[in-house]
């Protein structure tokens, strides 16, 4: 066991200096060997698992590494591991290093109708990753099922096949809101494929309404004057731009008064929000990752969301352009920059996390504009105007049409993030100040026997005792409120002080536990909190003895219950 620890530190340490992930995401030869010795000798699952864990995170977004001599001598270990993860992974790696045999199965293992499903889903996420050759006509046939529809929608935007536009159109009205959002990004990343849409549009089959105004921004970075021109006869003017913009202002001030926005049907409001904006923003922990999270913004005062939906090209962050990439084989992937090295670029789009080999890359623009097109409200009829900013103005989450109040579906168990009035994702908190580490979303949805709120929690990892995370947190009325919370608990999460404002809430809390991972409710503190803005910070005090490294920390939700 103390060795164990001592070769898991070493290797921790190893993974967290800049330099070796640099080395190893370089494809450095001899840092890789390295790490497959260590594999090849150790017979501890737990840190096989963990060593293949940091490797595929430093090699993640390449297609192919060549193989450490002593990696067939491992790998024969590893396939017959007695935990199934390792064996996953290994299998993974084994396709990274180019192993035929370990293609092989995997194609088998997603043919196999009898097989598991999440082993399904591994499987055709490796082979995504991976560009299989064969694998087009298997996404197409993958299709027809809900299953892994999703996934194959996505994985079709890496493939150039006439054949995909009519097979997508063949299950396009069978597909959830969701899946429509990833057909319709999968429809735009190649000219041919974005023809076919207009195509579908002209003739009625695709509502406009269904291509939000970023994926019809998204053609322009394709540069092609056909297209655009075809965009603009079908879809309308993707920029529009306006000479006197206080005038347009004044015109929906008029139509938003006080009284208008109160009456508003907060439901189709939402409706509305989920098909037009969510492609990019957050919302109550729901929608995209690629534009600003609205959650603690100032949506409750009118001329702050007029300027920044009439005119949102007035400021530009960088961090909020658009960069368009152009592929070798033709594909667009337009999104932000999220992280870049050498060899592979990761681009956030609306629905997706896309890995870019950098030899892959034709050609790279950034748009100088915003990514929110400007004219998004003269697309809307009035009615629905005054229901969107109503949703925008409100304080909590509510249902959508057809839905429970308590935020589920007719014959279905609600969600915690709609069912729970004061509800904050963790993963949608704005993170103030951060000491050390990455704090980033982490989807929950491997832990099947557990629920995460939004199946997702804000991760903090990198972190050591003393380090703290600060986060935002937006109180919309003065009043005296139940803060609550909760956490992760795991094998290498540590133990964790939480304060609001620099005031204790509770004593330090233990979130190690072993071997589940799990979701862990605490009552933080009664407390008279004024409206506005306040800090919410964790401090990671300590590790249980019995605790792996790690000193991790995952914050799944916030309440805040009003007391009367």
């Amino acid at each position: 066991m103390k060795l164990r620890i001592l070769v898991l530190l070493f290797v921790t340490l190893l993974l967290a200096m800049p330099a070796a992930r640099y080395a190893l995401a370089e494809d450095d030869a001899s840092g890789v060997s390295v790490l497959v010795d260590l594999l090849a000798d150790s017979d501890d699952a737990d840190l096989q698992r963990d060593l293949l864990v940091g490797m595929m995170d430093a090699l993640k977004g390449q297609r192919s590494v060549a193989m450490p001599k002593s990696w067939p001598k491992a790998y024969a270990k590893l396939a017959k591991s007695s935990n199934a993860e390792v064996r996953d992974k290994a299998q993974v790696l084994a396709l990274l290093f180019g192993d035929p045999a370990a293609l092989q199965s995997l194609r088998d293992t997603l043919a196999d109708p009898k097989a598991k499903i999440d082993d399904r889903r591994k499987a055709l996420e490796a082979l995504i990753n991976k560009k299989d050759p064969q694998l087009a006509p298997v996404l197409h046939t993958l299709l027809k099922s809900g299953d892994l529809r999703a996934e194959a929608l996505k994985g079709l935007a890496a493939y150039d096949d006439p054949k995909t536009p009519e097979v997508i159109f063949s299950v396009y009205d069978k597909l959830t809101e969701a899946e429509k959002r990833d057909a319709v990004s999968t429809l735009t990343s190649r000219p041919a494929y974005a023809n076919a849409l207009l195509d579908a549009m002209e003739a009625k089959k695709l509502p406009r309404s269904d291509v939000p105004a970023f994926v019809a921004r998204q053609l322009l970075g394709l540069n092609d004057a056909k297209l655009t021109e075809r965009l603009e006869k079908v879809w309308g003017k993707v920029r529009e731009t306006s000479a006197d913009k206080k005038a347009l202002q004044e015109k929906f001030r008029k139509l938003l008064t006080p009284k208008a926005v109160a009456s508003a049907d907060k439901s189709n409001g939402r409706a509305i929000f989920t098909r037009t904006c969510a492609v990019c923003h957050t919302l109550y922990g729901e929608g995209g990752k690629i534009g600003p999270d609205l959650t603690g913004s100032n949506r409750n005062n009118l001329d702050y969301v007029l300027e920044n939906v009439l005119d949102p090209s007035a400021l530009v962050g960088k961090d909020y352009q658009m960069t368009v990439f152009v592929a070798s084989d033709g594909r667009v992937v337009a999104g932000m920059i999220k992280e870049e090295n050498a060899k592979v670029v990761t681009v956030q789009t609306p629905n997706d996390v896309v890995h870019l080999p950098r030899d892959e890359i034709k050609s790279t623009t950034v748009l100088p504009n915003s990514m929110m097109p400007e004219g998004l409200l003269l697309t809307l009829k009035d009615k629905e105007v005054i229901d969107l900013v109503g949703y925008l103005a409100s304080t909590s989450q509510v249902p959508l049409p057809g839905e429970k109040k308590e935020g589920g579906k007719p014959g279905a168990s609600a969600t915690p993030s709609s069912a729970v009035p004061g509800l904050i994702e963790g993963e949608s908190l704005k993170v103030i100040k951060l000491t050390a580490g990455e704090a980033r979303p982490q989807n929950m949805t491997a832990f099947k026997r557990r629920h995460w709120s939004g199946d997702s929690q804000l991760w903090w990892t990198g972190a050591k005792a003393g380090d703290k995370l600060t986060l935002e947190l937006p109180v919309d009325t003065a009043g005296k409120y139940e803060l609550g919370a909760t956490l992760t608990k795991a094998r290498n999460y540590g133990i964790v002080r939480v304060q609001l404002d620099g005031r204790n809430l509770v004593e330090p809390i233990d979130l190690y536990t072993r071997p589940a991972v799990e979701p862990h409710p605490v009552a933080l503190n009664t407390l008279d909190l004024t409206a506005g803005s306040h800090e919410l910070t964790f401090e990671i005090v300590s590790a249980n003895t019995d605790a792996d490294p790690g000193h991790m920390f995952g914050l799944d939700c916030v309440t805040l219950k009003r007391v009367n």
